[in-house]
């Protein structure tokens, strides 16, 4: 009776061991045939290659599982004197085992080469876009800085200037209670109310503005007043 318990345990042994080692074959097959389609999505968008990468890393994280669950059974058995299995039989099992974990180190390699080959696709295509939008903002620059250097910077220069003389002026009347039309008659005392102030007597008052408003900054020269 002994004897015929511990050949029906035996042979259960051997049962489960043969199938957790071809449970392993098996989701390591189904790994290498997941990652023989990777070649025909190189040139597939991201989000399709980020979708294929998560099928992938579950297909082999099963197949990491299923041969270390045989591996570990195996060598629990080894130790198990009390119930041991043939030597030729477990040599049989472990070899299975070892080309098994070979078949699937292939596929996470490859798996591995595919992420960064898709790595480096996203990266040139960010670099792109990163390259494009920075010629659109430097012509927009240049665009915006023409007044800076056309005609030696003058157009800027003069913009610039009246800002300032129409500040102070504006600060003098505010100051000494003066209406701002009485500026113009200050300009040109001849010229009628509506009518158009000569070059030569706008550019002689601008010579007296810094002193009019107590404002030594608005000492323009005179290539400036002019312009």
């Amino acid at each position: 009776f002994k004897k015929d318990t511990e050949s029906r345990q035996k042979v259960a042994l051997q049962q489960e061991a043969m199938a957790k080692v071809t449970a392993a074959e098996e989701a390591s097959k189904k790994a290498s045939e997941s990652v023989e389609g990777l070649s025909a999505n190189k040139d597939g968008s991201q989000e399709q290659a980020e979708a294929l990468m998560g099928k992938l890393a579950a297909v082999i994280e099963e197949a990491e599982q299923k041969l270390n669950e045989a591996r570990q059974f195996l060598e629990e058995t080894k130790r198990d004197r009390k119930v041991p299995l043939d030597s030729k039989e477990m040599s049989d099992l472990t070899s299975k085992l070892v080309a098994t974990q070979v078949d699937l180190a292939k596929s996470k390699s490859q798996v591995e080469a595919y992420e960064q080959t898709i790595v480096a696709s996203i990266l040139i295509k960010e670099i792109a876009q990163m390259l494009s939008d920075l010629e659109k903002e430097t012509e927009q620059v240049i665009e915006e800085a023409a007044p800076l250097v056309e005609d030696g910077g003058m157009t800027f220069v003069v913009a610039s200037m009246i800002r300032m003389i129409t500040e102070a002026l504006s600060e003098y009347c505010g100051r000494e209670g003066i209406p701002r039309q009485n500026i113009f008659r200050q300009m040109s005392p001849e010229t009628p109310e509506g009518g158009k102030v000569l070059e030569a007597e706008f550019v002689a008052y601008l010579e007296k503005v810094p002193e009019i408003c107590g404002r030594p900054d608005l000492a323009f020269s005179a290539e400036q007043r002019a312009a």
